[in-house]
């Protein structure tokens, strides 16, 4: 169990600082911050499917075991304070669907982990065409109207 828990923390923690550093580096918007940060982790995802998979399977167990999954007592609770805040400066400005954040985030981790199993079902396209149609169903799950940010891109 030990193992497996340092296995995890290792991967949360690489898939995190892919997934912060993008909405870092994407600016002051909340919109734009969150599709950076949402591409990152749909593209780090579907390209360390078994990391990914290992992870989520992780998760899911502790969640059905506790019989819910305690975002801030997460040792690596950093990911979640991130999404949490971006989450409420969102609502401030974009049509975010009314929904509870932890509802929406599940529902998100849960389309992208559909996609890394079933990445054949995509049929022959690209890695980035990939990461942009999941990217959209995503935003479809947020938010109530199509952003103009996802509109340009796809795919």
């Amino acid at each position: 169990a030990a193992i497996a828990a340092a296995l995890r923390t290792e991967i949360f923690l690489e898939m995190n600082q892919v997934l912060m550093q993008a909405g870092e580096q994407a600016g002051a918007d909340p919109g734009d911050r969150l599709l950076a940060s949402l591409r990152a982790a749909i593209h780090w995802a579907l390209t360390h499917p078994k990391q990914h998979t290992f992870r989520f399977i992780r998760n899911q167990q502790e969640r059905l075991i506790q019989g819910q999954f305690d975002y801030m007592r997460d040792p690596q609770a950093d990911i979640y304070i991130y999404v949490f805040k971006l989450m409420a400066e969102l609502r401030q400005h974009y049509p975010v669907r009314a929904i509870a954040d932890q509802a929406l985030v599940s529902l998100v981790g849960g389309v992208i982990s559909r996609a890394v199993i079933d990445q054949t079902a995509f049929g022959e396209i690209s890695l980035a065409a990939k990461v942009e149609q999941v990217l959209a169903v995503c935003g479809a799950i947020v938010f109530t109207e199509p952003l103009p940010q996802l509109d340009d891109n796809r795919t």
